[in-house]
């Protein structure tokens, strides 16, 4: 990511982007810098300690996949609890570890939408199998997906529209690099104004 943004001329450097992201204003997430700031720290990892985990990643990978054999499936929560706030896993890794496991192993995985629960928030489970079989994965959601109805409609306020938030994210097609993976905010606009930043979170 690191040399996608200087690239693009957008690496962002010193205190105050970290001070603006903290106060939901600026180009940059806070995501997007702890990221950043873990490659600069990964730079200083001993070679022979970074090659220790990466034998130790590929003889996992090779471990699971002997489980599955060719046609296997695992089934696995995406997430530890029911979506979280935009923001609520900054800081806080361990949650993403049901998902991240799957793509340090580099198996396939297809995510399906199990409807929503008595809150209104999704549900969904992960489909996981070993190195190739991508088909799997694919053929389990749609049986689940055709058992348990597949994805829901978020629900709607009593207007009979859904909730709007006061900015999201917008990726044009024109976007660079480096707008793509600094995940700016962005405000809906009128359209004779285009588009502007915001510092809505």
């Amino acid at each position: 990511m690191s040399e996608l943004l200087e690239e693009a001329g957008v690496q962002p450097r010193g205190a105050r982007p970290w001070r603006e992201a903290a106060r939901g204003r600026g180009d940059d997430t806070l995501p997007v810098l702890i990221t950043l700031a873990l490659e600069r720290l990964n730079r200083h990892v001993p070679g022979a300690r970074t090659q220790k985990a990466v034998t130790a990643a590929q003889s996992l990978r090779d471990e699971v996949g002997e489980i599955l054999g060719s046609d296997g499936v695992i089934l696995h929560w995406p997430h530890p609890r029911v979506a979280p706030r935009h923001g609520g896993t900054v800081g806080r890794a361990w949650v993403l570890t049901s998902a991240a496991a799957f793509n340090l192993l580099g198996l396939p995985v297809t995510e399906v939408p199990l409807g929503l629960n008595p809150r209104g928030l999704p549900l969904g489970v992960q489909v996981a199998a070993a190195d190739g079989n991508d088909r799997l994965t694919i053929a389990a959601a749609l049986a689940l997906e055709k058992r348990f109805g597949g994805w829901v409609p978020p629900p709607v306020n009593e207007a009979g529209s859904r909730p709007r938030r006061s900015a999201r994210l917008l990726l044009d097609p024109g976007d660079s690099p480096g707008d793509r993976c600094r995940t700016r905010r962005w405000a809906a606009a009128p359209p004779s104004t285009g588009r502007r930043r915001t510092g809505a979170p």
